[in-house]
């Protein structure tokens, strides 16, 4: 049987403390009620040696994890919410501490991260996030029938400048190459096409944007806002390449969405077939190369142009990028909190489990959260 660190949540000082808390109705305790964590402990557990029945009783697995996903949710930093753990007494029982019990430190929660990311790599990531929706679902949350989809870029936890110079740098003795790799060497270059840009003396030039970093694809729910599929990457990755994954994804969950929205680079022949052959409408948004060509291969395209459901689709587009606004703003998804490629897609999957819970607590109790 597994064992664990003794927790004082539910003794003689700690009950009449969480009664009290409880009672001035703070989103963390809504949050807290409305999932069923402990249905996610067994994959947690797979990441504890002998999951936990052996060796020194750990913490929990479900406290480590939530002290990371508050950590998102309350747009903080890993060591800072170790102090939050420690102070703030809605975080402090969330994550399931009670009033004398030691607060994790940074430490620990990043040596469960690699634990976790060994054993399963994103896939532990991935059932929790996928398993809360799917809680929301069971609790009378309904999905909308459009899907929206689009990428958000992350720029790479890097000095821009320095990385260059690192790489430019010359050889500084016989047999030493020169040209050192980048400090994150699994970011690539995010091409973000070319902008009319200001000078500081005032001219304006045509720039090429680029940003060194990740992308995360996205599909969302229109109606509800709801992130139910992601996949996170490489900068370079391109945007039509991910989206069938992104729709497979979706139907495994459980999605029933008929139509498909994304702006003009998911604008591939093979998608709008793939789409048709699902049954589900394309609203993938047509390039005007495709309308404004001289032969007969543009009526279908003319044709797809006043369908209500295209119409429809890109009407309802530009939501998305409400969502990638909050995900930068509230929950640092602007730059990545570590480097290489697989630790951003647990900042990427950690991102839009807070984003889906917000959007959740709002949907079922009106509840929201109220950063300063």
């Amino acid at each position: 049987m597994a064992h664990f660190k003794q927790n004082t949540l539910h003794s003689l000082a700690g009950d009449p403390l969480k009664k009290y808390a409880e009672g001035k109705d703070h989103f963390l305790f809504r949050l807290d009620e409305a999932v069923d964590w402990h249905e996610f402990t067994p994959g947690l557990l797979e990441a504890y040696k002998g999951k936990a029945k052996l060796g020194e009783s750990p913490y929990h697995p479900l406290i480590l994890f939530k002290m990371l996903l508050l950590a998102y949710v309350l747009n903080t930093s890993e060591r800072a919410i170790e102090e939050q753990c420690y102070w703030f007494i809605p975080a402090r029982l969330f994550v399931g501490l009670g009033i004398y019990d030691a607060v994790p430190d940074h430490s620990t929660l990043t040596l469960f991260k690699q634990r976790l990311q060994k054993h399963s790599g994103i896939d532990g990531f991935k059932a929790i996030f996928d398993g809360i929706i799917k809680q929301a679902m069971a609790k009378g949350v309904r999905l909308g029938s459009m899907q929206i989809v689009d990428s958000v870029h992350t720029s790479a936890n890097v000095n821009s400048d320095r990385d260059r110079e690192r790489h430019e740098q010359p050889a500084l003795a016989a047999g030493r190459p020169g040209g050192k790799p980048s400090a994150d060497p699994d970011a690539t270059v995010v091409h973000k096409g070319k902008r009319l840009v200001t000078r500081a003396n005032g001219t304006v030039e045509q720039r090429e944007l680029m940003h060194l970093g990740y992308k995360t694809h996205v599909s969302q729910d229109a109606e509800t806002g709801i992130v139910t599929s992601i996949k996170p990457t490489t900068g370079c990755s391109a945007d039509n390449e991910q989206f069938l994954d992104l729709v497979k994804s979706d139907t495994e969950l459980g999605v029933t969405a008929d139509t498909y929205t994304a702006d003009k680079g998911y604008d591939d022949g093979e998608l709008h077939a793939e789409l048709k052959k699902q049954g589900k409408h394309s609203a993938l948004m047509l390039n005007r190369k495709r309308t404004e060509k001289k032969d007969a291969n543009k009526e279908q395209w003319m044709a797809m142009l006043s369908d209500e459901f295209y119409q429809a689709g890109i009407r309802i587009r530009y939501r998305i990028e409400r969502t990638f606004g909050e995900a930068k703003l509230w929950h640092r998804l602007g730059l990545a909190r570590y480097r290489g490629v697989a630790n951003f897609r647990i900042q990427s999957y950690m991102t839009f489990m807070a984003i889906n819970l917000k959007r959740i607590l709002w949907l079922l109790e009106g509840a929201r959260l109220r950063l300063p």
